[in-house]
């Protein structure tokens, strides 16, 4: 079973997209910040394990993945009797792997020994590339793997569309774009040419980064 946090709505349609090219059609999406609809499901279990085998939940920015988005997900997930990958994926910002790393790393050890959560804590052991949590009372584990997009979705699928021949730009509106936050660029993107509606602009989206490393080390670690 996997669980995918994203930052945001954007991040959580574009890497619901990309499993659905990759085969995966058992995918529930939660791309709009609703926890209580995540718990909900993972309350559920016995429904939904063999209905639901990945979920994409996106919630509001990367303060709040951290600050409290991983408390309520590691918390639920005491109740789950399997195995679980939980998949982070944060714009990097400007900050190096190692930081980010580091700062998910602190939140986990943070939650894991807050007698809150658990009465006694998991165990939990650190590679460079993954955190693996072991749950001293039933013995099942949650292995976390952080993954980067570089800068941030929103800058690069701004970016990316200027390459695209279905999408023509004014020099004005190039250098407006390029100046304005990233978010309102993909807006005007969106109502330029798919109605206002930024999923559409998302979704189809994905197929210009086949090519990015970036994208292919994040798809070997869905996989």
């Amino acid at each position: 079973m996997k669980l995918i946090i994203c930052e945001g709505f954007y991040d959580a349609v574009f890497f619901h997209e990309v499993l659905k090219i990759f085969g995966s059609l058992d995918t529930y999406l939660i791309p709009d910040n609703q926890m209580q609809k995540l718990q909900g499901i993972y309350g559920n279990y016995h429904f939904m394990r063999d209905r639901i085998r990945t979920t994409i939940y996106g919630d509001n920015g990367r303060p709040t993945v951290f600050d409290w988005v991983l408390r309520r997900v590691i918390s639920t997930l005491r109740a789950i009797p399997e195995n679980v990958d939980l998949i982070v994926i944060i714009d990097n910002d400007g900050s190096s792997y190692e930081e980010l790393f580091t700062l998910t790393k602190n939140k986990l050890e943070e939650i894991l020994n807050d007698p809150a959560i658990f009465q006694k804590p998991p165990i939990a052991s650190f590679t460079r590339e993954s955190i693996t949590i072991t749950n001293q009372r039933n013995g099942i584990i949650t292995k976390v793997n952080l993954c980067i997009v570089p800068q941030s979705l929103e800058v690069q699928v701004r970016n990316k569309a200027f390459e695209q021949p279905q999408y023509r730009f004014s020099a004005g509106e190039r250098d407006g774009l390029m100046a304005d936050d990233p978010h309102r660029a993909l807006k005007f993107i969106a109502s330029k040419y798919h109605d206002g509606n930024e999923e559409i602009l998302i979704r189809s989206a994905v197929g210009w980064f086949e090519e990015e490393i970036w994208l292919n080390d994040i798809v070997k670690i869905f996989t």
